[in-house]
């Protein structure tokens, strides 16, 4: 028979996901490194600032995310504590809230900074840097704590903060690496085939590869000369008219033959995009193929992402944010986003009080 020491492990004999890839624990100046994830934060910030159907999708997301709002109650039913509603309201935590929303929907991670006065009180939240924090762990995966790099500066000198003065929030995690995964790094390729496209567009339309040309055959130098000043006075004055001698054919410098194609392709990265950010193209006016029953379930896939980020947030601020600020019995709840399966819930609740059934029992 197992004993119970046997069963239970007081830390993780596993070393998280290139470790010693990304991190040292300490330089020859003394000064942490810490973990970076796989895919280049700049180039994230750079994919949502330069395409308007990345953002787009992402602010779509943070205004679903918060468009019927939240509550605050305590756990299990009991009364919540009526001085955090202030504090909150004094940490400015709606403006704050939207910024969470933002850095998950776009990194997949949050770091959130506590500041405490003298006496040891939360006085403010603010949300570090995403493209600069890394996290500092042991090689488990313990985190020791927080620094924030900054560029061309000597790494002694970093901010650094200890785990209890920062909560992060990972969204996605595929291996046992600190960081949530970048998803945006899928969406970075339909970026870039994008700006490709538009360099290629603003190239043909500024340098006018449209321009014509006038091929003058079995004509002098002389006749050729007369022949463009007439083309220039007719460029003025369109009553003029133009002479010429010999045969003249007029051609298209670039027959430009592509343009659907182009379209087209400019169109499959959009869908590309907001398929994998989970937006319905009809909420971005791409209604497309989107009859009723298909906008109802791109709908609901909607709702399905947002809800799960809802849920990362709720059990991040219970069990780590609230509590790393001293409130331990209190309880961010969003309300729900999906109306229709709202008014089924309330007819259920109906039905069951006909039924006899008491209120502790229908929640």
């Amino acid at each position: 028979m197992v004993s119970k020491n046997e069963t239970i492990s007081k830390s993780s004999k596993g070393l998280i996901y290139k470790y010693y890839d990304s991190a040292k624990k300490l330089d020859r100046n003394n000064a942490q490194f810490g973990l970076m994830p796989e895919f280049s934060r700049e180039k994230v910030l750079e994919a949502v600032r330069t395409d308007g159907t990345v953002i787009a999708g992402i602010t779509t997301l943070v205004d679903k995310s918060i468009e019927y709002g939240w509550k605050i109650h305590g756990k299990d039913g009991k009364s919540k504590e009526l001085k955090f509603d202030q504090s909150l309201k004094d940490l400015k935590f709606k403006k704050l809230m939207r910024q969470i929303l933002y850095n998950l929907y776009t990194y997949n991670n949050v770091f959130i900074e506590i500041v405490r006065d003298g006496n040891g009180k939360v006085k403010e939240l603010h949300l570090l840097e995403t493209t600069q924090t890394e996290p500092v762990t042991d090689k488990h995966g313990k985190v020791v704590g927080y620094i924030q790099v900054v560029p061309d500066e000597d790494p002694s000198g970093f901010p650094s903060w200890t785990p209890e003065e920062v909560t992060h929030i990972a969204a996605t995690r595929l291996t046992t690496n600190i960081w949530g995964e970048l998803d945006i790094q899928s969406i970075y390729t339909s970026v870039l085939i994008k700006q490709y496209v538009y360099a290629y567009l603003g190239w043909l339309f500024g340098t006018n590869q449209f321009r014509g040309f006038h091929n003058i055959k079995n004509a002098s130098d002389d006749q050729v000369k007369q022949f463009i000043s007439y083309l220039k006075r007719s460029e003025n004055d369109i009553t003029k008219p133009l002479i010429a001698w010999g045969d003249v054919e007029y051609q298209i410098l670039r027959d430009f033959k592509d343009g659907d194609s182009i379209l087209s392709l400019i169109n499959k990265c959009d869908d590309n995009i907001l398929t994998l950010l989970q937006v319905p193209p009809v909420l971005m006016g791409k209604p497309g193929d989107s009859n009723r029953s298909n906008s109802d379930a791109q709908t609901m896939s909607l709702a399905t992402r947002v809800s799960s980020i809802q849920k990362l947030c709720e059990d991040s601020f219970e069990n780590d944010l609230f509590v790393k600020m001293g409130y331990k019995k209190v309880v961010l709840t969003f309300n729900p986003i999906n109306k229709v399966g709202m008014t089924r819930l309330l007819e259920n609740a109906e039905r069951m009080k006909i039924m006899g059934f008491k209120d502790k029992k229908i929640e």
